[in-house]
């Protein structure tokens, strides 16, 4: 059952839009012979989780290479369609997310998924030492496999210095 799921997603400092997801795929298509047993069903959300931690892995490459167009590449169609480039996704990061843009660690935490979603809490160091939490929304999109669709970017208070 695909669901239509709305996400906060912070583009500036003290500036929120709301960004409708897409309607994503289900893992099991309609007129599949079984579902999956809780134990199948455990493994494939396990896997959710590591395919959505490669595509974020990939788009933090792409940000230390300065490649836009490979970075927006990993962003969800609703995400691309309200930046409307690459150079203004890019320079979008560079203002509100430099943790992400530039950061000096970087620690995935446990993910929380289901069939069509997954909420990835990432640990960063930024260059001055700062802990943030990044906590990404990734959606399964058909034919494309997982997009970004949002990031929220938190800062650890009392945690300066700590590297992960």
């Amino acid at each position: 059952m695909a669901v239509l799921v709305r996400l906060c997603f912070a583009v500036a400092a003290s500036v929120f839009v709301w960004v409708p997801l897409a309607r994503a795929q289900t893992p099991w298509p309609p007129g599949s012979p079984t579902q999956p047993s809780p134990a199948e069903n455990s493994v494939a959300r396990k896997a959710f989780g590591a395919q959505a931690r490669s595509v974020i892995e990939a788009q933090l490459e792409a940000f230390a290479k300065d490649d836009a167009q490979r970075a927006y590449s990993y962003a969800a169609p609703g995400l691309q369609a309200q930046f409307g480039s690459a150079e203004n996704f890019m320079e979008m990061v560079r203002q509100a997310y430099a943790p992400v843009y530039r950061p000096s660690a970087v620690n995935f935490l446990e993910p929380q998924t289901s069939e069509n979603h997954v909420m990835q809490p990432v640990s960063i160091a930024d260059q001055d030492g700062k802990t943030w939490i990044a906590v990404y929304s990734l959606v399964r999109i058909r034919d494309t496999g997982w997009r970004i669709n949002g990031c929220r970017l938190f800062e650890q208070k009392g945690d300066r210095g700590q590297r992960t």
